[in-house]
């Protein structure tokens, strides 16, 4: 008998909640002796005995791990993108809300109409690259106008 655990049940209760069900059905789970089998790095795979009973326990430990960081991350994952370059993203993010933030406050500083024009088209530029980037869009891609 095999027994996996899926990664992505939402909500992240339900999901503790499967595993300790079976772990209650099932004594071996509960009781049982151990022993830990090769596999990929992302995948955690044991045996547990007891008595006549041996289940093969399969955890997807990266699937896990990314649907635990998606729903604690504030951006949408966009097509194809691992959970390395979401968290480049989000941190770029970051970064560039930081900068329209200065941007806006010098522009609010600024007395001169011909520099405040320049500061204007800077901070213009800069939105248009945080909501490039808050859509998914990948870093360094050129958006039409």
């Amino acid at each position: 008998m095999t027994v996996v655990l899926p990664a992505p049940v939402p909500p992240l209760t339900r999901k503790a909640s499967r595993p300790v069900t079976m772990r209650r059905s099932h004594p071996a789970l509960a009781i049982g002796d151990i022993a830990v089998l090769p596999s990929q790095p992302d995948v955690l795979q044991y045996l547990r005995r007891q008595d006549d009973e041996t289940l093969l326990v399969a955890l997807n430990l990266g699937g896990l791990y990314d649907a635990i960081l998606t729903a604690m991350m504030p951006v949408s994952k966009a097509p194809g993108e691992d959970i390395q370059a979401r968290v480049a993203r989000m941190e770029t993010i970051r970064a560039k809300s930081r900068e329209v933030e200065r941007i806006k406050a010098r522009l609010s500083r600024e007395k001169q109409f011909n520099k405040r024009v320049a500061i204007n088209a800077e901070l213009r530029t800069a939105k248009q690259e945080l909501e490039r980037l808050a859509a998914g869009d990948p870093v360094g891609a050129v958006t039409e106008k």
